[in-house]
């Protein structure tokens, strides 16, 4: 899902006491992107394909820029759905994330809660928590234990 909105995943990691902690960790390269994002369309010489694309795009009110034919194709600028990944992640998983495919007992345990932390909410957690804090150390190092 945050690749489908443009996000970049680095790493993903997931983390259980078996009880009542789980934490699943997405590394992505910004929390943030650009309002604006190039959508590229079919290549001009595909008729039915040009007519849906300019059908959809030419004065929707997500359609910044554009409709345009660069280098064969028709190409536009649109507003993004989201910008901020946390946004992202707290709104589609409002249900526990069900229509994304998140298995149904795991969906149920996030619809009962869960927190999106980023930066200082992450160090809060670090600090408060030593498991948490052994698993995260180890994967922020990025190498396993057994590697000097």
């Amino acid at each position: 899902m945050l690749q489908r909105h443009d996000f970049t995943i680095i790493r993903d990691s997931v983390l259980s006491d078996e009880e009542d902690l789980n934490v699943i960790i997405f590394e992505t390269e910004e929390q943030s992107l650009p309002l604006v994002r190039r959508h590229r369309g079919p290549p001009i010489r595909k008729k039915e394909e040009c007519e849906k694309f300019l059908e959809k795009h030419s004065g929707a009110p997500h359609t910044i820029s554009g409709p345009r034919v660069e280098k064969g194709r028709w190409v536009v600028e649109i507003e993004r759905e989201y910008r901020d990944a946390v946004d992202l992640l707290t709104e589609k998983l409002r249900d526990g994330g069900r229509h994304l495919g998140v298995a149904d007992l795991v969906a149920q345990a996030i619809s009962k809660g869960f927190k999106v932390l980023v930066n200082k909410d992450i160090r809060q957690l670090y600090s408060s928590n030593d498991e948490i804090a052994r698993y995260l150390t180890v994967y922020l190092k990025g190498k396993p234990r057994w590697l000097p």
